[in-house]
């Protein structure tokens, strides 16, 4: 297995060569459907680059297809303690919590998302459209619903 770990000085992504070339061994061992090699390649990684964002993303993504659920949070929650002005941090664990019908949680995440979006645009660098994107995501998550109302419901 091979180990890296970033020296060089990460852009405002949070993207390094070290990183790159771990996705890079990561694709690879996915094509050759060695996804607990990738898992751990990622994982190992990530000890040492805590919450860096392109991996974060790539292996809680991976996590979430398998239905590892409860490790594809951790990566996030990581993610976010770290960077936690990364919209796409918050707008990743929000999509989590929604699979997970924790739409509450959803809701304040996705929030968080719309506020750092709503920065960078101010800043030039994010297009607008993707705050109307992730505003979108954030309408169509299913109201809270008040006690009762659901047997209510049933009858009318």
């Amino acid at each position: 297995m091979e180990k890296l770990g970033c020296k060089e000085e990460e852009n405002f992504s949070g993207f390094c060569s070290e990183a790159e070339e771990t996705l890079k061994i990561f694709g690879r061992l996915l094509k050759q459907c060695r996804i607990e090699d990738a898992i751990r390649l990622c994982k190992e990684f990530l000890e040492e680059r805590k919450g860096c964002p392109i991996v974060s993303a790539e292996l809680g993504q991976l996590l979430e297809n398998l239905g590892r659920f409860d490790e594809a949070e951790k990566i996030y929650l990581e993610w976010l303690k770290t960077y936690d002005e990364d919209y796409e941090a918050h707008l990743a664990y929000a999509r989590l919590l929604a699979k997970l019908e924790r739409y509450g949680e959803a809701r304040q995440a996705y929030i968080e998302a719309l506020d750092r979006a709503k920065t960078l645009i101010e800043q030039k660098q994010l297009h607008p459209k993707t705050v109307e994107n992730i505003a979108i995501e954030l309408e169509n998550l299913p109201k809270p619903v008040k006690k009762g109302q659901q047997t209510l419901d049933l009858y009318t």
